[in-house]
């Protein structure tokens, strides 16, 4: 029975150890219609301002070129522009003139500025799960961590958008938090980590897309040749 419990705990240990498997980056988006606008938007390369970069553990790719792709995506996605070109590196924006030349009307220079998961108490959950387990031979801690505890994902993107013809520039802050309930055990491994994160991230995108499409409703039909 000894010998029982000890595997128990192990398995309690190991299933707490915030398991760094890793993924690819994605969140629940939500596809565009077949519908494609007229204008051409510019993305730069997502400028990487991490503070925290604990998170980076959990992905098998460069988050800042996945970000890149995702803005893309969710720009096409409008249904507002017919293409969207790449803009170079993490950069400062190109000049109007620059930008026109290149046929540009909307502009987007991003930053990836926060990028977390959150359980909070999660060290006085871990301490107690481990008491708890070391004191009933394991069983008591894995009933215990099979209770839900509150998980959090939060996602903080600065951009500059540009509306080349206008030459006006919306500096945006889009934040972006989801929250769940997850089991103990599983609430800090690398699934659930990249879940919140992603949700996290397509609740930032909503008010993105809404200043695209109200930058978009601003600006003069792009004439047809």
């Amino acid at each position: 029975m000894r010998r029982f419990g000890h595997r128990v705990l192990l398995a309690l240990l190991v299933a707490t150890g915030g398991c760094s498997s890793r993924a690819h980056f994605s969140y629940p988006h939500l596809t565009g219609g077949s519908h494609q606008g007229g204008l051409v938007g510019g993305l730069h390369d997502v400028c990487d301002r991490l503070a925290d970069r604990h998170m980076m553990e959990f992905y098998d790719e460069d988050i800042p070129t996945a970000i890149t792709n995702a803005l893309a995506g969710e720009m096409q996605e409008t249904g507002l522009f017919t293409r969207v070109d790449s803009l170079p590196g993490c950069a400062a924006l190109p000049s109007l003139g620059a930008l026109r030349e290149r046929g540009i009307d909307i502009a987007v220079q991003p930053q990836l500025e926060r990028m977390e998961w959150e359980v909070p108490g999660y060290a006085e959950i871990l301490g107690t799960m481990l008491v708890v387990g070391v004191a009933t031979g394991g069983l008591g801690g894995m009933i215990y961590g099979s209770t839900d505890t509150d998980v959090y994902g939060r996602v903080t993107l600065r951009m500059a958008l540009l509306d080349v013809r206008t030459g006006q520039t919306l500096d945006r802050v889009y934040s972006g938090e989801a929250h769940d309930k997850v089991q103990k055990l599983s609430s800090d491994n690398g699934t659930t980590r990249r879940d919140m994160v992603g949700r996290a991230f397509n609740n930032a995108m909503k008010s993105f897309r809404a200043d695209l499409a109200a930058m978009a409703s601003a600006l003069p039909p792009t004439p047809i040749p």
